[in-house]
């Protein structure tokens, strides 16, 4: 009886668990740059309820309508791409994918792309936003905004960018459309196993009234180029072996100020060449 009932608290921790990892929505599998650039160009309308773009997913919120600060991602948005109501995700064939808020869980969102950035440098991110339809408030109508924003790995706190890159709905009119191109995505991000940016949809003025604006997105391109690593200034120094037998030995040194090294071992002789990257 006893085994049964550590048995069933078991159960109930690793259930717990289980809610809580999918309480934040998922991570998708990482975008290998070095082997082509990313492109996201359309979504068919008919794409299955739950299937995203590749190394995509898309985030709803806690609560309705959220803002830059409060959005924290609960879920992953599951619903049919071609709905004609309610608050939705919906695929624009070749106009991307738009996202609205209602006032019935209003809780969009995010469209996040992983990518694994080893050995690149230099990534650059283009995309279109547009406003397919206004919001209906008097006097003015709620601005909903999309920020670009990264971060490193597949937790921890989201970064915009020092002068924020944004679409606004604000004083624009229904099929207006920006271009976004060349952003630079900050140098920590080179050579990464996992870097996420995500395009947020979220609500500006939290105090107006009305029906939300319905923001699209498109055309995004994700480049990168072969990262090379600069000669460190300070080699690594004091380099010296001990404990040496027939089978091993050990190897010691100063750093010097590159960012990794290498050790290479010839038997018998000298070594004469270097390797190449």
């Amino acid at each position: 009886m006893l085994k049964n009932y550590y048995n069933l608290i078991a159960i109930c921790i690793c259930f717990i668990a289980f809610l809580n990892a999918n309480a934040q929505g998922s991570n998708p599998e990482p975008y290998l740059l070095n082997l082509a650039d990313y492109s996201f160009t359309e979504w068919d309308p008919e794409s299955p309820a739950g299937s995203f773009p590749i190394s995509t997913v898309i985030h709803r919120s806690t609560g309705n309508d959220p803002t830059l600060t409060n959005f924290t991602a609960a879920a992953d948005y599951t619903n049919a791409y071609n709905q004609t109501s309610g608050t939705r995700v919906t695929g624009e064939g070749e106009n991307g994918i738009s996202f609205l808020n209602t006032g019935s869980s209003g809780n969009l969102g995010a469209f996040l792309v992983a990518l694994n950035t080893l050995g690149r440098g230099n990534i650059l991110v283009s995309f279109t936003c547009g406003l397919i339809t206004q919001g209906n408030g008097e006097p003015t109508p709620r601005e909903y905004r999309m920020r670009l924003q990264y971060r490193i790995g597949q937790s921890g706190t989201w970064n915009s960018f020092s002068s924020p890159i944004e679409y606004s709905s604000a004083g624009n009119s229904n099929g207006h459309s920006q271009n976004f191109e060349n952003i630079e995505l900050p140098a920590e991000c080179n050579d990464q196993a996992v870097v996420q940016v995500r395009w947020l949809y979220y609500q500006h003025n939290n105090d107006a009234t009305g029906t939300r604006p319905r923001i699209r997105l498109d055309d995004i391109s994700i480049t990168s180029e072969s990262f090379v690593c600069e000669a460190p200034v300070q080699p690594s120094s004091a380099i010296a072996a001990s404990n040496i037998s027939a089978t091993a030995a050990t190897l010691s040194w100063i750093n010097g100020d590159g960012i990794n090294r290498i050790v290479l071992i010839r038997a018998g002789q000298a070594i004469e060449e270097f390797p190449v990257n």
